[in-house]
């Protein structure tokens, strides 16, 4: 599911919001400059003052072409970064939309709007729901997390659409993680709707705890001798592991 949704429709959300968002004069104010450039900039400071009023982090630097992947050569935009920005960025996004909503630009954005904020809130719910229950889900926790994954996915074609036809803009890419999310939701919906009290959440296939430990092994592993990669590699992991165990029990005595 990590690849599927943070590294995946997401991040192709988070981009192609931002981007609806910027070519619809949302980043912009009086006596501002209207390129797109700038216009990104802006959002990132806007992205940068709610995480610090929100006391989050971000590896995130800004805002550009380059980090959305927007360039000619590229098809469609995403974001780049790691899963934990793509959160991050769907979060600011579902606040900045509720702003927008109440002051829209145009009487035609108000739909638009709606369903970017449908989107956003459809995927950081259907994540809540999958990292804060068990490995089953109860009935109704399944119908939820269901029914705010399919809000999501209908949300992201009516935006596909909207970029398309109105802006002319190749937003919102139909990629074959889109047809996996879909596939998950379905299978999810099949088991509510036979009255299942018990549902296998999605999240036995998630793998960001695997990678972050793997991550964290191969920054070991850069440090050592190519010839003995494997034997350095664990003798400084155990090294690491023993450290953390004699800290752990230390701070047990205090208590």
């Amino acid at each position: 599911m990590f690849h599927t949704i943070k590294h995946g429709v997401g991040r192709e959300a988070c981009a192609s919001i931002l981007l609806m968002l910027a070519y619809r004069t949302y980043f912009d104010d009086d006596g501002d400059s209207r390129n797109l450039p700038d216009r990104l900039s802006r959002a990132f400071q806007m992205f940068k003052l709610w995480c610090l009023s929100e006391h989050k982090v971000s590896s995130l630097k800004n805002f550009t072409r380059a980090n959305l992947h927007f360039t000619k050569a590229a098809a469609f935009p995403f974001l780049g970064g790691k899963g934990a920005d793509v959160t991050l960025v769907l979060m600011f996004l579902d606040f900045f939309l509720q702003l927008a909503q109440r002051n829209p630009r145009d009487d035609h954005d108000k739909y638009v709007l709606s369903a970017m904020h449908k989107l956003v809130q459809g995927t950081l719910n259907f994540l809540g729901v999958m990292h804060s229950h068990d490995l089953w889900l109860p009935h109704g926790c399944a119908g939820y997390m269901m029914k705010q994954g399919l809000c999501a996915l209908r949300a992201y074609s009516f935006c596909g659409r909207v970029a398309l036809e109105q802006d002319r803009k190749r937003l919102f890419c139909m990629r074959p993680k889109f047809h996996y999310w879909a596939h998950t939701i379905f299978e999810m919906k099949g088991s509510y709707e036979s009255s299942h009290p018990q549902t296998l959440s999605p999240a036995i296939f998630n793998c960001e705890m695997n990678e972050d430990f793997i991550g964290k092994v191969s920054r070991i592993s850069r440090h050592v001798s190519p010839r003995l990669t494997i034997l350095r590699t664990l003798q400084r992991y155990g090294v690491a592991f023993q450290a953390r165990l004699r800290r752990m029990n230390a701070q047990k005595r205090k208590r």
